[in-house]
């Protein structure tokens, strides 16, 4: 699969957010890179450390921001990202345990988590924000 890209089709029209956004397609993008190296198993604890520590702190944020607008959809969004959280979160025990995770079936589940939740979910968060501006 390759990399994803940051392109203005995934701008939700909320600069903070767009921006957290863009570090979570840096995280996936290094570790397809590390896959195309063949360095994908060696790749895979670092990523989840560093895409464990990363939702923790936007997700809060972004919870935060939907809160502060009043955004209807907060309880379900906010479950959204509970349901990735432990995904993410078993993902990483699994890794640290020394238990065998594809690389390939890791990546593939983070990039289309990714570019769905943005595109769709948090799509929603930017035209609620426009049309109540």
């Amino acid at each position: 699969m390759p990399p994803m890209k940051w392109t203005d089709d995934v701008c939700i029209g909320l600069t903070i957010i767009d921006e957290q956004h863009k570090t979570l397609f840096a995280i996936a993008a290094e570790l397809v890179e590390a896959i195309e190296q063949d360095k994908g198993e060696e790749a895979l604890q670092h990523t989840f450390d560093r895409l464990k520590a990363y939702t923790h702190y936007h997700f809060k944020e972004e919870e935060a921001y939907m809160s502060e607008v009043n955004y209807p959809q907060l309880k379900e969004h906010a479950a959204q990202h509970a349901v990735l959280l432990v995904r993410v979160n078993m993902l990483w025990q699994m890794l640290r345990k020394g238990e065998k995770v594809s690389p390939e079936g890791a990546s593939t589940f983070l990039q289309e988590w990714i570019s769905t939740h943005i595109m769709q979910d948090d799509a929603k968060i930017g035209r609620f924000v426009q049309q109540n501006a």
